[in-house]
């Protein structure tokens, strides 16, 4: 089966395999199927040895955590700014969290966004895709994420370094995607 991932073109992998479905799908799945995981694929998220046999890199990691005491239920807008080298596309960042930023808890991918020259595109889990045009090719992007009633911890993570803020007011003017719910109007549906 190794022998099959790795003639698997990169992108195939990086778009599908490491956020393009839930973790407990790919447990199921190879459940299922008799197929034994490797303990980075049962475990960890994102699967780090899986950064480094097939792109040869390891994952940029930015974590932080809603309280709940600071706000319940509110779209919060993050900004993710691109450090590559010009002209390195696509890009894609995936998102997970984990109820009460409980450590022992596991990582819930919820869906990765993906940049190139011209555009960036959400994907989530339940199929809604959300665009937004962009130029520059170095220019920051905001993509809008839920704060619901609890504590939760959440991770973005890249194969390319970024730099990420979580500022205090919406961002106008940046090219903007929206992790919405499914019925909402406008907002990434």
């Amino acid at each position: 089966m190794a022998h099959e991932l790795a003639g698997l073109p990169k992108a195939h992998l990086h778009l599908h395999l490491t956020g393009g479905m839930r973790h407990s799908t790919l447990v199921e799945l190879a459940r299922v199927h008799g197929v034994s995981l490797p303990s980075a694929l049962t475990e960890e998220w994102p699967p780090q040895p899986m950064a480094r046999r097939f792109f040869n890199r390891e994952w940029v990691v930015n974590e932080f955590s809603h309280d709940p005491r600071d706000g319940k239920n509110f779209y919060q807008d993050l900004v993710v700014r691109p450090r590559r080298p010009q002209g390195t596309f696509p890009t894609v960042w995936h998102f997970a969290f984990r109820h009460g930023g409980i450590r022992g808890a596991k990582w819930q991918p919820f869906g990765f966004v993906r940049r190139d020259a011209e555009r960036v595109l959400l994907f989530n889990d339940w199929a809604i895709t959300d665009e937004a045009i962009t130029t520059p090719v170095d220019q920051d992007i905001c993509i809008r994420t839920w704060f619901g009633q609890g504590a939760a911890a959440f991770r973005i993570v890249s194969l390319h370094p970024f730099t990420l803020s979580i500022p205090k007011l919406e961002q106008p003017g940046l090219p903007t995607v929206h992790f919405g719910f499914p019925g909402e109007v406008g907002e990434g549906g």
